[in-house]
């Protein structure tokens, strides 16, 4: 009587430890975090000659509509420049932001260091 109260136990607890494994399993493929990849935009504008006048003039709306030109549909997007590497971080969605940055040292006349990020999200 005594080795069929273990056996009991024993396909209990089993069942027990197989019921948690699929109830973990079934709710870990339900709950999926959209990923997306970074869109590497700034190499493309880097070779804009427009985009690096309007940021050696300092001239943010010219450069914004430029970028929006490379940004797709579904992203929106912060742009920030300034004139030293130290900064303050800007308000941003709690979403998945991706930041790319580059150091533009100015045109070919003149020299005007900036440090530009660029901030997007999904919407």
């Amino acid at each position: 009587m005594m080795q069929k109260n273990a056996m009991y136990k024993t396909l209990e607890a089993f069942l027990a430890v197989s019921a948690i494994m699929v109830f973990v399993a079934i709710l870990a493929t339900a709950i999926r975090h959209e990923r997306a990849d970074p869109l590497d935009i700034m190499p493309s504008l880097m070779q804009d000659r427009s985009f690096r006048g309007c940021i050696v003039a300092d001239d943010i709306a010219c450069a914004d509509a430029i970028v929006r030109e490379y940004v797709q549909q579904n992203y929106d997007f912060l742009l920030v420049s300034s004139r030293t590497a130290e900064g303050t971080a800007p308000q941003l969605p709690a979403k998945n932001v991706w930041v790319e940055s580059t150091f533009v040292a100015g045109n070919e006349t003149v020299y005007r260091p900036r440090i530009v990020r660029l901030y997007y999200w999904k919407r």
